[in-house]
């Protein structure tokens, strides 16, 4: 942890957007906004008896957002002055943060941190070196150095179902790991494009800890009552399914803090 967290601040938001459906359920006396919610994200990074598998990159915010505690927030958060356009919206209050933004894929930033070292295979994963070297990848583009052993840092879209629901005690969790894609686009013309390689899929749901009275605020992830077990897989790049079988089914504790920004 403490080299994640000496790295050099660097000033990109991530992708961080709540969109709430229109008709969807309201809480008491607090009506749910109809357009998109912008969300800040923190994870509790602990150490010791409490050694969570899923952490953030350390880099932090910038700027006028650097005063915040949070690991992650939206381009278009308030903090920042002028909002500047989200790079993606997800509905049916599902919070969605993508570490590489669509305007910008060549321009990596942050990351999240995955640590495959309590799993039940023998053998560490490391995606982040396959992700180094693979057909089709577009070399220009860097991404966090791989370093031996099982933590990766990885580019990724992570989306939890519906943790803002006001009835909701749970939540699943999916993570989707990216590589830099190089494509064609004809008339010798090409792109970078993030493609999905890798699933990371938690068995169970997730529990809602905690919320705030105002609903604005939720915690996932319960230690000593979800089993926090995930099973990678390798995505085939020409369906977009799982191949069977897994890589592995690791134990992937985290507990992640999101709220939401109270609509101006």
């Amino acid at each position: 942890m403490d080299n994640r967290k000496t790295i050099l601040m660097i000033g990109l938001a991530l992708t961080a957007v709540l969109c709430l459906a229109a008709g969807s359920a309201q809480a008491k006396g607090k009506p749910q906004p109809s357009e998109d919610t912008v969300v800040r994200a923190e994870f509790r990074d602990a150490d010791n008896d409490l050694t969570d598998r899923i952490t953030s990159d350390g880099v932090g915010l910038s700027g006028s957002c650097a005063t915040l505690i949070y690991d992650y927030v939206d381009r278009n958060d308030p903090c920042y002055g002028t909002p500047a356009d989200p790079q993606a919206t997800i509905s049916y209050k599902d919070y969605f943060l993508r570490t590489v933004t669509n305007k910008l894929p060549t321009q990596v930033d942050r990351w999240l941190v995955l640590d495959f070292s309590d799993g039940d295979v023998d053998d560490c994963p490391d995606l982040d070196k396959k992700l180094w070297d693979y057909p089709g990848r577009d070399p220009d583009v860097w991404i966090p150095a791989w370093i031996e052993g099982c933590v990766d840092h990885l580019e990724v879209r992570f989306r939890a179902y519906g943790p803002f629901e006001p009835s909701a005690q749970d939540t699943e969790v999916h993570i989707i790991i990216d590589g830099p894609d190089l494509v064609d686009e004809g008339k010798r013309k090409e792109r970078t494009q993030w493609n999905a390689k890798f699933y990371l899929d938690f068995v169970n749901p997730l529990s809602i800890v905690e919320r705030s009275a105002d609903l604005d605020t939720v915690i996932i992830g319960k230690d000593g009552d979800d089993d926090f077990l995930a099973q990678l897989w390798t995505v085939n790049q020409r369906t977009g399914k799982r191949e069977y079988p897994p890589l592995g089914i690791y134990r992937m504790p985290f507990q992640l803090t999101l709220t939401r920004v109270p609509q101006q």
